[in-house]
């Protein structure tokens, strides 16, 4: 993969998920699944993707999504003031998330909207307690026009009125410099 290009949106959870992966005592880093919360190891941080809308297209043809991410930030609710620690486990994650491209140079831009706000919470014996941390992302699907014949070799200058076929030779053939 390009410096510039994402095809789908694996590998960009795939470099999200390195980076969170790099905050101490996580133990899991996954796509969230509301199925499978019993089966959550804690501290772990579960990667959704809501909402994908279409972004500003300014790329070299590729597609401009704004992809609204959501990392619920799960603890047990075990875990000694579980209250005060998840809002401190969503403002780790929200300092990773803060200006980052996770790697992919111009195939995102940087996270705008940066939110946290309280999340689903559980408070019997396999209780969790979760804040989750909301941003959006655009993504730029698809390689950059690339190709040689997309440049033009020749550009020629016609003024107004005097342009169009019966007026060609009154175009200027504009040269390098």
């Amino acid at each position: 993969m390009s410096d510039n290009t994402l095809t789908d949106f694996t590998a960009l959870f795939d470099a999200l998920k390195a980076e969170l992966d790099t905050i101490p005592n996580v133990r899991e880093v996954a796509v969230y699944d509301a199925h499978q919360l019993d089966e959550v190891v804690t501290p772990a941080i579960l990667v959704e993707m809501g909402e994908i809308d279409p972004g500003d297209t300014r790329t070299g043809g590729r597609l401009a999504v704004n992809v609204d991410m959501r990392l619920h930030c799960v603890l047990s609710a075990e875990t000694p003031r579980v209250q005060l620690e998840i809002c401190n486990f969503a403002a780790v994650v929200m300092k990773k998330i803060h200006k980052n491209r996770f790697g992919l140079g111009g195939a995102i831009e940087v996270p705008q909207r940066l939110s946290a706000f309280p999340g689903m919470f559980r408070p019997d014996e396999k209780g969790f307690e979760s804040w989750v941390v909301n941003y959006t992302q655009a993504v730029h699907l698809g390689a950059v026009w690339e190709d040689e014949d997309f440049l033009p070799t020749v550009v020629h200058l016609g003024l107004s009125p005097n342009v169009g076929a019966a007026h060609e030779d009154d175009y200027e053939t504009l040269t390098d410099g």
